[in-house]
């Protein structure tokens, strides 16, 4: 294989890898923006660096083409030792050239580097802002007892993976006010999961178990629903009467800590 054939066989590598690298680009984007955001840099230094090769790789194949005639021989006509260094040796024009593709091109990335980052801050800003008004709409709707309302409007912000605790919980309040208590349950146990600890967290989760059947589970938040607030006194109530070998300490602790909601 001379030398033009392997110039020929390296650029079709490199092409191929430009071609995976545009094809990254589209699926990555079509699947979701964060696989996007994530591996945009490495399918762009991937293509970057494709395109740059395949360039300097057909310029030298050209290169390698041209025939000098020496002076004084017939048209056609080398000597073997000219023939060896013509073979080798990359034309002064072409290096240049290579070169210049090469400044263009990485220019071209790390200026795109800088308006990713550029925009990324932009961007979360703007995710800020969105999901700001986003909870203040569904709070006004869920004191307006508008839950479905609430939940629809909170459905965007939690399945995005942005949401935080508040936003979480107010989805869990909105389940829980119509009664889905499966529903509420799994964003109740988000926030849980979450580090989320006060009273009636625990109280509801306990409830919700309770009506489920999982008197075991729910003994557990019952207790640390009364620990955070020991005025709870239904939560002490409904112990007594899931531990019968302790309704007397339970009772007791109801009356010392006067009633509650």
């Amino acid at each position: 294989m001379n030398e033009q054939e392997q110039l020929a066989k390296s650029r079709r590598i490199y092409l191929k890898f430009l071609i995976i690298a545009l094809f990254a680009f589209a699926l990555l984007h079509s699947i979701n923006p964060f696989f996007f955001r994530f591996f945009f840099w490495i399918s762009f230094g991937m293509g970057a660096m494709a395109l740059y090769y395949h360039i300097t790789l057909k310029i030298a194949e050209r290169g390698s083409q041209t025939q000098f005639r020496p002076q004084g021989q017939r048209a056609g006509w080398t000597t073997t030792k000219q023939s060896e260094s013509s073979a080798t040796a990359t034309p002064p024009q072409i290096k240049k050239v290579a070169v210049i593709v090469g400044i263009v091109v990485f220019s071209f990335f790390f200026l795109l580097i800088i308006i990713g980052f550029v925009a990324g801050e932009d961007e979360s800003t703007q995710t800020e802002i969105s999901d700001t008004f986003a909870y203040g709409e569904a709070r006004v709707q869920y004191e307006n007892e508008d839950y479905r309302g609430a939940i629809k409007t909170l459905w965007p912000e939690i399945t995005s993976n942005s949401a935080d605790n508040q936003t979480i919980l107010l989805m869990a309040d909105s389940y829980y006010a119509m009664q889905s208590l499966d529903s509420a349950y799994v964003w109740y146990s988000e926030a849980y999961s979450r580090g989320e600890r006060y009273a009636f967290l625990s109280h509801v989760m306990g409830y919700i178990l309770d009506e489920k059947g999982d008197t075991q589970e729910a003994i557990k938040f019952y207790k640390e629903a009364v620990e955070m607030d020991s005025t709870k006194a239904d939560v002490y109530s409904r112990l007594a009467e899931l531990e019968p070998q302790n309704r007397d300490l339970y009772l007791k602790l109801k009356q010392r800590n006067g009633t509650s909601q």
